[in-house]
């Protein structure tokens, strides 16, 4: 009994320590981006929309609509999403897919290219069941969604690593 109070102390006196020096995992938290004044270019929807959302709550971020060449500058050239049969069932139905999400991007500052046009591509499989269409098109949904989710925290990580 005594050892689990001895045990549980300790802990607790490890973690008030710890946090009291100030100690902290490397790297910025999320919602925390070195990143200034941003510009974002590209369509109004898919990865380009979810960056414009991931900044838009970042703190230290403010988004400019004109060409400032103080602010960073992200170009998102092309954003896509594709579906390939990867399995037919025995009535030669599609039985599995695979979502491929395909962005195109670059991203300069002061007319400078800090990421060169890149392309940063997901790809998932999924089952599919001619019986369950409505439901399986929300999962696709889901899943191209995250996919671009991905693809915009990727950008801003290396984005953030090459202005600092």
């Amino acid at each position: 009994m005594h050892r689990r109070w001895f045990a549980l102390a300790a802990l607790c006196v490890s973690a008030f320590a710890l946090a009291g020096c100030g100690w902290h995992l490397a790297g910025t938290l999320p919602g925390q981006t070195p990143l200034g004044m941003v510009r974002i270019s590209g369509e109004r929807s898919g990865t380009a929309a979810v960056l414009r959302e991931s900044l838009r709550v970042s703190r230290g971020v403010q988004l400019v609509e004109n060409d400032d060449p103080a602010a960073l500058q992200i170009a998102i050239l092309a954003d896509a999403t594709g579906r390939r049969i990867v399995a037919l069932s025995g009535a030669g139905r599609a039985r599995e897919f695979e979502i491929v999400q395909t962005v195109r991007f670059n991203v300069r500052f002061q007319g400078q290219d800090l990421i060169p046009t890149d392309t940063i591509e997901f790809r998932s499989q999924i089952s599919y069941d001619d019986s369950s269409v409505l439901s399986k098109e929300y999962e696709i949904a889901a899943l191209v969604e995250s996919m671009q989710r991905d693809a915009a925290a990727q950008i801003l990580r290396r984005s953030a690593a090459l202005k600092r």
